[in-house]
């Protein structure tokens, strides 16, 4: 059984080879023990602005939630906030959009502790951010903003968990009053990263300080049947499978690409050459065919904001499904805009393209297939250029049979017959080369 990063408290961490278990690395999430981390929130958190557990009755519309950040907010610290909105909206019907004019939206600011209202108050409503280098603690933050409150506040715990209301800070028991008012969804969720630490608040923790409580310093403890899970409380690395259920219970599942279902060779779609087209990837890939009519240049590009462009990978693949290319996106020209490109110059036939995630979130991406133009030889005959071709491409576009002519699609964008074609075989005649 895995132990997680106990971010709340900050009493355990489980290292596995010099590894935290659970959450993936990514360079603007280093691990706690790495250059750049914040430190662990002490175990003395501020009171948060209403007591928080389960499922509020005030939910989003339409699962649409407007954010503006405070102008203090770093850059980086927007991208980091941007992969958590990214990782919710993977697993539910949730979008997050900057506000513009708005009443109702999220105000992101930088705070001394972490905290947020529960739900949609109708107004501007803050969400406080101090551990912006904990992925999941900010996540924790959202689904409080979409409603969701402490899951060691259902009405429910009993059966599953005890509260030691005697090693419980003074002011802070309010952090552990059961709210009969909320819905809860499923089971209890030990894994949940709506579920406190099993030492936060403890008076063992002295002020300003992390601790390393023990059993006897708990506030939260696991019944005996349930002791194998008590290890589990206070996850910050990653979304439990109940965390995603109970997004999904009242915001529907995620809406995914209208390339679907692509997520494997079998279900592989047809991309048009040429023409950009946005992918989401919910899932953890999409595949896609490319044909490629006549031997010449391959290429695709893919790209994306920091926050997606930070985790996936672009790879083209030959006819027989053999890895030909490979590329993560960068940002060279430091524009924000991340880009992969793979190429190579192989003969006619249907490759593929691969977008694969690395990191558990998805995102807004442009994916742009390129192929070589058709033969200016159009109507074959093996000699070229001449007025033929020219006359031949004409005929066909106006309707007439094309016998041994190439395809009408001159660009190969599978859009035909279009004024692109036209100029596209125009210019090549010319020799401007294919487009």
């Amino acid at each position: 059984m895995r132990k997680s990063i106990r971010a709340v408290c900050g009493c355990t961490l489980a290292v596995v080879a010099g590894q935290a278990v659970g959450q993936l690395s990514h360079p603007l999430f280093p691990q706690p023990w790495e250059a750049g981390a914040d430190p662990i929130v002490a175990c003395n958190l501020p009171e948060q602005f209403v007591p928080r557990s389960l499922w509020n009755a005030n939910l989003w519309p339409s699962g649409i939630v407007h954010y503006e950040f405070d102008p203090a907010v770093t850059a980086q610290n927007r991208s980091r906030t941007r992969i958590a909105m990214n990782e919710i909206e993977t697993f539910c019907g949730v979008r997050f959009v900057p506000r513009t004019t708005e009443v109702a939206y999220v105000y992101v600011q930088n705070g001394t502790g972490n905290n947020s209202f529960v739900g949609r108050t109708g107004g501007r409503q803050v969400l406080n951010m101090v551990s912006w280098s904990s992925r999941y603690i900010i996540i924790h933050e959202f689904m409080h903003a979409l409603g969701i409150w402490h899951e060691q506040q259902r009405n429910d715990r009993e059966t599953f968990v005890t509260i030691v209301t005697a090693n419980i800070q003074a002011g802070f028991g309010g952090n552990f009053t059961i709210r009969n008012t909320a819905t809860p969804f499923g089971a209890f969720d030990f894994e949940s990263v709506m579920l406190y630490d099993d030492c936060s608040f403890s008076t063992c923790c002295p002020a300003g300080s992390t601790c390393g409580c023990s059993l006897s310093c708990a506030t939260i403890l696991a019944q005996p049947a349930f002791a194998g899970q008590q290890n589990l409380m206070g996850n910050r690395s990653y979304m439990s499978q109940g965390d995603k259920d109970g997004l999904v219970s009242r915001y529907g599942a995620p809406m995914d690409d209208s390339f679907e279902e692509n997520d494997g060779l079998t279900g592989a779609v047809a991309l048009p050459i040429r023409t950009p087209v946005e992918l989401r990837l919910i899932d953890a890939g999409d595949f896609f065919t490319m044909p490629i009519a006549v031997a010449g240049a391959i290429s695709a590009e893919l790209s994306a904001g920091e926050w997606a462009g930070t985790n996936v990978t672009l790879a083209l693949l030959s006819p027989t499904n053999a890895v030909l290319r490979s590329a993560q996106p960068t940002d060279p020209d430091g524009d924000g805009v991340f880009v992969a490109t793979v190429s190579t110059t192989g003969a006619a036939g249907t490759y593929k393209l691969r977008v694969t995630k690395t990191q558990p979130w998805g995102g807004d991406y442009t994916l742009t297939a390129n192929g070589t133009c058709d033969d200016v030889d159009f109507n074959n005959n093996g000699v070229f250029p001449e007025d033929q071709d020219v006359v031949d491409f004409f005929s066909v576009l106006a309707g007439a049979s094309c016998g041994a002519c190439n395809d009408i699609d001159f660009n190969n964008n599978l859009v035909f017959p279009e004024d692109a074609d036209v100029t596209a075989f125009i210019n090549t005649l010319a020799g401007g080369g294919c487009p």
